[in-house]
C-alpha cells in the first residue's frame, strides 16, 4: 500500500471530456423536434381521455340511482304506503326519506306516481333549507317535463329508466322504476305505481367530481346552451329520452390547452436550450482546467498522503482496541463506512462488500460500498440487503492458508464478472443449506489485505451479531401478524379476532352491562352458494363490498372477522349500539340491511340473507371461549327458529347440554343393553283375537327408571340415531318370532322403520336371519311413516319389491297426517295403512267422521287392511265397527307389554276384549 500511496492519478481519454457536451446537444435538439411533431396528437389524446372519464362518471352515477331505485321499488313496505294507502304517513317519509336519507345518498327528488298518472307524493328538497313539505301533486314543470320519462318506464316496470335534464335552471339525473313487491307477479297497469328518484347535480358535487375525474370546472348543462367565454369548452352529451330536446342535459369542461401553451411558449425552451449549450462548454473547459490542476499538485500531496497513511494505521490499531459489545450495528457501519471512503481517498482503490446464493448467478447483493460502484457493477443484478442477513462466517484473507481450493476458485470466478480486480477476502456460510459467498473485492489500485481484513472481519461480525436478533423479532411479528388475518379479504381472521376479545376483556374488568360489548356470528346465506359457482374471486369480492357497508355502522371501535366461508365474527360496544336510532334492535335492523344483497350469476340472483347469533359482555359471560361459544349457539338457535337474529338463551342452553347428556346415556345404554322391547296387540275389534303386535322401545334407564319413547325419541331424531335403534329392534323383534315359533305358538310382529334405516346398507342384511326361516316372513310386518316418504320413491320402490317377494308386509303409519299422493300408494307395495290417533279422537264430528268414511274408501280401493289406532273408548269402537273397521289397536283394549307378559297371554288363547265390552256383548 505505501508503494501505491506514490503512483500518479490513472489518465482519463480527452475524448470522453467532449462526448458529454455532444450528446447533451444532440439529446435535447431531437427530444424538441419530436415534442413539436405529437403536440397535437397529445392534445386530442387528452380531450379524448377526459370524454371517456366523464363518461364512466355519468355511467356510475346512472348505476348508484339504478341500485336505490331497485332496493326501494322492491321493497314491500313502501309498496304499501305509497300505493295501497290514501296518502302516505308524514312521519314515515320523513324517517324514511328525510334529510338524513338525503345526505347520505345525494337524493333530493323523492316522488311516487300512482297508476292513474296522479302523484301519491312529491317532494323536491331545495338548498338552504332544513325541510320541506310533502307534496300530494305533481308540480306542473315536473309532469311535463317527466312525462316521456314515466311512460318509458311504465313499458318496462322491471327496469329502471335513467336521464338527465335540465330543468328551472338545475341539472338533475332523474330515474324512474317500478314500485312493486314482487316482480313474478306484476299487477295490472293501471294497478302499477312508479317511484321518482332525482339527485341534482350541485356545484360542490361537480367540483368534487372535477378533481376525481382531473378536468377543470365540470358542470351540468342544457344542451341548448349558447356556449361563450373566453376559455374554450369541452361537451359530452348526456343520455336523455326522446322528446327531452328541451330539457336535454350535456357535460362541458374548461380545456385548459396546456399544450397550445408549451407552442406559445416555444421561444423560451429554444433560448434554454442555447444556454444549456453554453454551460456545457463551460463545464468541458473546467473539467480539463481541474484534470491539469491535479496533476500539477499531484507531486506535493505526496508528503501528505505519507501522512494519511500514517493515521489510517493508526485508526486500525484504535478500532481493533475497542471491546467487542461497543460494535453495535449502526456505530460499526458508520465507522465502515467511513473506513472504506478514507481508503478511496488515500489509494484511489474502490471497495465493495458483496453477497451472492452459490448456484444461483442473479441473487446477487451490495451490502456496503465505498462509492456508487453500478459503473462497474452494472452486469450484475444488484440490490441492498440488511446487514445482518450476511453469512456468519469468519472472513478469510485471500492469501490465507488452509482454506479450500474450490471455495477459493468460486470467488475468484465471481471477483471476475464484478469487474474487481483484487479479491481481498471472503467467507462462506458454515450453516448446512445456507449456500452463501460474502465477497471483499476493490478495483483500481492494489491494497495490502493484511492491512484490511482484520477491521472488515470485526466490523461484520458484529453486524451480524446484533442483527440477527433484531431478525427474529422482525419475522416473528411478521407471522403474528399473517396469522391474525384473512389472506383473501384482509378482514381478521379467528385468532385475531380472539386476541382483540380478550385484550378487551382484560381492560374492561367487572363493568356493567352498558360498558360492555356485544358479540355477534353471523352467517351470511348464498355466500356459500356463490363461492361453488363463480369461485372465490367473486365470493371473496362480495366479503370486501360488504365490510365496505359496514364501515359506516362499525366506526373505529367495531371489529369483524372472517370465522368460515360464509360466518363472521362482530364485535360492537354496547353503546355504539344503544345510541343508534332505535336503540339495539335499530341498529340489528341497519345491519342486517347491510348485509342484504342481490348477486346476479349468468342470468341467475344469488340472494345473501344474513343470519345473526348474539351474545353480550359481561350478561352472557366474561370468558373469552364462552362469549364466542354462546353467539355461535344463539346463531344455530337462529337457523332453527327460522329467524334473522337471535340472542343467547340461557334457558334453552340448558335445555340442550340436558338432551346432550341425554343423548350420551341413551349411547351408552344402547350398548349396555338398557332398552326393553314392548308389544301393543292390533285386534279384531269385534271378538277380541290377537291379529298383530306392534313392537315398542322402553329405555330401563339407570336412575330414572322406565322410560317411554316420548322421552328419548327428541335426541334419536337429533343426532340420527334411528339406524343404530331400528337395527336393534329388527334384531329383538326378528329374535322373539323365532323364540315363540319354537315353542309352537304363532306372533305376527309389526316393527316401525325410517326411510334412512331403509335406505342403509345393512337393513337387508339384518333381515337375511328371518329370510333364512321362509315360514316366518310372513309373520313379520314394516311400517313406514308417511310423512316421511320421499318425493323421488323409485329406489324405494324397488326396496320394498325385495322384502316384499320374501312375503314380509309392509304398512303405511300415520296414514292422512303426510302428503302421500294416490300414485305414491299405486307404486309402493302397501298392505296396510293405520288411521292416525287424531282422526280417530275427531270421529264426534261431521268433518271427522268424514275423514274416517274417505280412508276407509281409499283402503277398500287399493285393497289395504285397514287399522285403527289411538282407540280408547268403547263408542270409538262402535262408530268404526258400523264403518267396516275391525283391527283395533289402543288403550281400550292394552297398553304396551313387556313382551314376555304378551306372549303369556298369547300361549293361554285370551282374547283382548275390555270387561266393558263384553259385558254388554253378554
Amino acid at each position: 500500500m505505501r508503494a501505491s500511496l506514490r503512483q500518479g492519478p490513472p489518465r482519463e481519454p480527452r475524448h470522453r471530456l467532449w462526448l458529454i457536451p455532444l450528446l447533451l446537444i444532440a439529446s435535447v435538439l431531437a427530444t424538441a423536434w419530436l415534442g413539436i411533431s405529437q403536440i397535437q396528437q397529445l392534445r386530442a389524446g387528452e380531450q379524448d381521455a377526459a370524454r371517456q372519464r366523464v363518461t364512466m362518471w355519468a355511467q356510475a352515477s346512472q348505476r348508484a340511482l339504478e341500485g336505490q331505485l331497485r332496493e326501494h321499488g322492491d321493497w314491500q313496505e313502501a309498496t304499501e304506503e305509497f300505493l295501497r294507502l290514501p296518502a302516505p304517513n308524514p312521519e314515515w317519509l320523513d324517517y324514511m326519506y328525510g334529510p338524513e336519507f338525503s345526505i347520505n345518498t345525494g337524493i333530493h327528488l323523492v316522488g311516487a306516481i300512482r297508476g292513474n298518472g296522479k302523484a301519491a307524493v312529491w317532494q323536491e328538497r331545495r338548498p338552504g333549507l332544513e325541510s320541506d313539505d310533502w307534496q300530494g301533486a305533481q308540480p306542473l314543470a315536473w309532469r311535463r317535463a317527466m312525462a316521456p320519462l314515466i311512460e318509458k318506464a311504465r313499458q318496462t316496470p322491471t327496469r329502471s329508466v335513467i336521464a338527465w335534464m335540465v330543468l328551472n335552471g338545475r341539472a338533475w339525473l332523474v330515474g324512474v322504476h317500478g314500485l312493486y313487491a314482487d316482480e313474478d307477479a306484476l299487477p295490472s297497469r293501471e294497478e302499477q305505481g312508479m317511484l321518482v328518484f332525482g339527485v341534482p347535480m350541485r356545484p360542490e358535487l361537480l367540483s368534487e367530481s372535477s378533481a376525481s375525474l382531473g378536468v377543470e370546472r365540470l358542470e351540468v348543462v342544457s344542451q341548448s346552451r349558447q356556449m361563450s367565454g373566453e376559455a374554450a369548452l369541452v361537451c359530452s352529451d348526456l343520455p336523455a329520452m326522446k322528446r327531452f330536446d328541451e330539457h336535454a342535459a350535456m357535460a362541458c369542461w374548461q380545456d385548459a390547452d396546456d399544450v397550445t401553451a408549451m407552442l406559445r411558449q416555444l421561444g423560451a425552451p429554444l433560448g434554454a436550450l442555447s444556454l444549456v449549450i453554453v454551460l456545457a462548454s463551460i463545464a468541458t473547459g473546467g473539467m480539463l482546467w481541474r484534470d491539469q490542476r491535479r496533476r500539477r499538485d499531484w507531486a506535493a500531496q505526496g508528503l501528505q498522503r505519507e501522512a494519511q497513511l500514517e493515521q489510517h494505521l493508526a485508526l486500525n490499531e484504535r478500532f481493533l482496541a475497542l471491546p467487542h459489545e461497543a460494535h453495535n450495528p449502526q456505530h460499526a457501519l458508520a465507522t465502515l463506512s467511513g473506513y472504506l471512503r478514507r481508503v478511496r481517498e488515500m489509494t484511489g482503490a474502490e471497495v465493495i462488500i458483496y453477497r451472492r446464493e452459490v448456484g444461483n448467478p442473479n441473487a446477487g447483493y451490495l451490502i456496503v460500498e465505498s462509492r456508487d460502484e453500478r459503473e462497474w457493477l452494472s452486469s450484475v443484478s444488484l440490490r441492498r440487503d440488511p446487514l445482518w442477513r450476511l453469512p456468519a462466517g469468519r472472513i478469510v484473507a485471500n492469501r490465507a492458508t488452509n482454506v479450500d481450493a474450490s471455495t477459493e476458485e468460486s470467488a475468484q470466478l465471481l471477483c471476475q464478472r464484478l469487474g474487481a480486480t483484487q479479491l481481498l477476502g471472503y467467507s462462506v456460510s458454515p450453516h448446512p443449506g445456507r449456500s452463501e459467498l460474502l465477497l471483499v473485492a476493490s478495483r483500481g489500485q492494489a491494497l495490502e489485505e493484511s492491512l484490511m481484513m482484520p477491521v472488515l472481519d470485526r466490523t461484520l461480525n458484529a453486524l451480524i451479531i446484533r442483527g440477527l436478533e433484531q431478525e427474529r423479532l422482525l419475522l416473528q411479528q411478521q407471522v403474528l401478524q399473517e396469522r391474525e388475518t384473512d389472506t383473501d379479504t384482509g378482514l381478521l381472521s379467528r385468532e385475531g379476532m380472539l386476541r382483540l376479545i380478550k385484550l378487551r376483556i382484560d381492560q374492561l374488568g367487572r363493568v356493567s352491562g352498558l360498558d360492555g360489548f356485544v358479540l355477534m356470528a353471523l352467517r351470511i346465506g348464498g355466500l356459500q352458494e356463490l363461492y361453488e359457482h363463480a369461485g372465490p374471486e367473486a365470493g371473496n369480492r362480495q366479503l370486501e363490498l360488504l365490510q365496505r357497508r359496514l364501515d359506516p355502522l362499525l366506526g373505529t371501535s367495531g371489529h369483524v372477522a372472517r370465522l368460515e366461508t360464509d360466518r363472521l365474527l362482530i364485535m360492537v360496544p354496547r353503546r355504539l349500539l344503544e345510541a343508534a336510532r332505535g336503540g339495539i334492535c335499530g341498529w340489528l335492523d341497519m345491519l342486517l340491511v347491510a348485509v342484504r344483497h342481490k348477486v346476479s350469476l349468468n342470468g341467475e340472483d344469488i340472494y345473501l340473507l344474513p343470519s345473526l347469533g348474539i351474545s353480550r359482555f359481561p350478561e352472557d359471560g366474561e370468558q373469552m371461549d364462552a362469549l364466542v361459544y354462546r353467539c355461535e349457539r344463539a346463531l344455530h338457535d337462529t337457523l332453527q327458529l327460522n329467524r334473522e337474529w337471535h340472542f343467547f338463551d340461557e334457558e334453552a342452553e340448558r335445555e340442550v347440554r340436558r338432551l346432550k347428556q341425554l343423548e350420551a346415556e341413551f349411547v351408552e345404554g344402547l350398548q349396555q343393553d338398557q332398552l326393553r322391547l314392548h308389544l301393543q296387540p292390533i285386534v279384531d275389534g269385534r271378538d277380541g283375537s290377537l291379529v298383530l303386535s306392534e313392537a315398542l322401545v322402553r329405555w330401563q334407564h339407570p336412575e330414572h327408571g322406565l322410560l317411554g319413547s316420548g322421552d328419548f325419541m327428541p335426541i334419536i331424531e337429533s343426532a340420527n340415531l334411528d339406524v343404530a335403534l331400528g337395527r336393534w329392534v329388527i334384531k329383538e323383534s326378528i329374535a322373539t318370532l323365532i323364540r315363540v315359533h319354537d315353542a309352537g305358538h304363532a306372533l305376527h310382529l309389526s316393527v316401525n322403520v325410517t326411510v334412512r334405516h331403509m335406505m342403509d346398507e345393512r337393513f337387508l342384511a339384518d333381515l337375511k336371519r328371518l329370510f333364512q326361516r321362509p315360514e316366518l316372513c310372513r309373520q313379520l310386518t314394516i311400517e313406514l311413516v308417511e310423512s316421511q316418504l320421499p318425493e323421488d320413491i323409485q329406489s324405494l320402490a324397488i326396496l320394498f319389491q325385495r322384502i316384499r317377494s320374501q312375503g314380509v308386509a309392509l304398512a303405511l303409519d300415520d296414514f292422512g297426517t303426510g302428503y302421500s299422493s294416490l300414485s305414491q300408494l299405486q307404486q309402493l307395495p302397501f298392505d296396510k295403512v293405520k288411521i292416525d290417533r287424531q282422526f280417530v279422537v275427531a270421529m264426534d264430528t261431521d268433518k271427522g267422521r268424514a275423514m274416517i268414511d274417505a280412508m276407509l274408501g281409499l283402503g277398500e280401493a287399493f285393497h289395504l287392511a285397514v287399522v285403527a289406532e289411538g282407540i280408547e273408548t268403547p263408542e270409538q269402537r262402535t262408530a268404526l265397527l258400523a264403518r267396516g273397521c275391525h283391527l283395533h289397536q289402543g288403550y281400550l283394549y292394552s297398553r304396551p307389554l313387556p313382551s314376555e307378559q304378551l306372549i303369556q297371554h298369547l300361549k293361554a288363547g285370551k282374547h283382548w276384549l275390555p270387561a266393558s265390552v263384553t259385558g254388554e256383548m253378554g
